[in-house]
């Protein structure tokens, strides 16, 4: 590959180290086949790609992506046949037949594409999708189907490029089907294509997928990056309650900051992130007192909500208040946390870097199995366990 040009970073917010390595192996023409970005969610991986492969197809020979000429044009609209992206959707019942995607799902999934490539670091909005509200408790996953199609798009090779472009979202949330549908296409891409896979969660990725890919690992953004930017976004000085609040909520992540501060705008109470912090302070203070009761009482009141969202903020305010809790109790520095946020009946475990990092594993694992589908009610019930077992017990 030999692209004597430079490319413009359009999307990707500051990681200034991935901007470098990547930057040089596409000035240089050495840009491998298969790459994975590993990271915090919202961290600007699919940015990162999206800016890779707008400037692989790119037609300007000074810059690129140029935004401007036909193959720019086309990409940005989701119409560029040498171009594809995948990622996890939601689908209904009425998007498949026979257990596979029909017409109507291929054309929901197409629907999609545009706002993702427009917005890359927000999450897809189903508000005014018109699903059954049957199929929003569930996470999004990749159709196989899908993967299917994008490997025979990759090895039928470019049409009216020089390349073939994959972006595949989030690889971690693939069944074992789709992971498989890949690794031949990984293992033997043809030539002059270029596959561009995410996770924010290494550890659930094949590791036959893994050892096939150059791995770029993505940072946590800091407050002043992700307030910055949502300034520019919404016109509020930095320092605005709402970014405030949003940024020391956000983990690092501007993608999960633009989704939170687009519920904080429209004030919706079920997932506002205040409310999600107040629900996670009784469920902790609730299954300190150990009374089992209350405990399957509150775990019952928790998860009959069917919202995905609301369940994710959840296991994320309870992130949040441990990392807060720990920093204070550590005497660590408050500018890296929310002091008004901390779990003050417990600081003495949070004293405890083991007890820290088994309840922070623990919520972790809570989130993943939430993203695979998994029952609320057990995932809570475990989360329990693991509050009550880290209070109680010694290392």
């Amino acid at each position: 590959m030999s692209l004597p040009k430079k490319n413009i970073w359009r999307n990707l917010v500051a990681q200034d180290r991935v901007k470098k390595i990547l930057s040089a192996a596409f000035s240089s023409g050495n840009l491998g086949h298969a790459y994975l970005f590993c990271g915090e969610q919202g961290s600007g991986k699919f940015a990162a790609a999206l800016d890779l492969a707008m400037a692989i197809l790119c037609k300007d020979k000074e810059v690129a992506p140029c935004n401007s000429c036909q193959s720019c044009i086309k990409a940005l609209n989701a119409s560029h046949p040498d171009f594809r992206v995948v990622f996890p959707v939601i689908l209904d019942d009425s998007h498949k037949s026979g257990g596979e995607l029909n017409q109507k799902g291929w054309d929901f999934i197409a629907s999609l594409i545009p706002e993702k490539i427009k917005n890359p670091y927000s999450p897809i909005s189903y508000d005014n999708k018109k699903l059954d509200k049957s199929a929003l408790h569930k996470a999004p996953s990749i159709p196989v189907e899908w993967i299917k199609e994008a490997n025979n798009g990759i090895l039928r090779g470019s049409v009216e490029s020089d390349y073939n472009v994959t972006i595949i979202c989030d690889v971690d949330t693939m069944n074992i089907y789709s992971a498989n549908a890949m690794l031949k296409t990984l293992e033997e891409p043809p030539q002059n294509s270029f596959i561009f896979l995410t996770t924010s969660n290494i550890g659930s990725v094949l590791p036959t997928i893994i050892s096939r890919c150059q791995i770029v690992r993505f940072g946590i953004l800091s407050e002043d990056e992700i307030s910055k930017k949502l300034s520019e976004i919404t016109n509020k000085p930095q320092d605005d309650i709402v970014i405030t609040n949003t940024v020391k909520f956000s983990l690092g992540s501007l993608g999960r900051a633009l989704s939170l501060i687009n519920i904080e705008e429209k004030n919706n109470n079920e997932e506002n992130f205040n409310n999600s912090l107040e629900k996670a302070k009784e469920f902790w203070k609730i299954c300190l007192n150990g009374d089992w009761l209350k405990i399957t009482s509150y775990i019952d009141e928790l998860a009959d909500n069917k919202n995905y969202i609301a369940h994710e903020n959840f296991f994320r305010a309870m992130l949040y208040l441990i990392r807060n809790s720990f920093i204070y109790a550590n005497s660590l520095s408050k500018n890296y946390f929310d002091e008004k946020n901390i779990l003050e009946n417990s600081l003495d475990l949070f004293c405890d870097t083991y007890k820290t990092q088994n309840l922070t594993n623990a919520f972790n694992i809570a989130l993943n199995s939430l993203k695979k589908n998994g029952n609320v009610y057990i995932i809570m019930a475990n989360l329990s366990f693991s509050i009550m077992e880290n209070f109680n017990v010694k290392k």
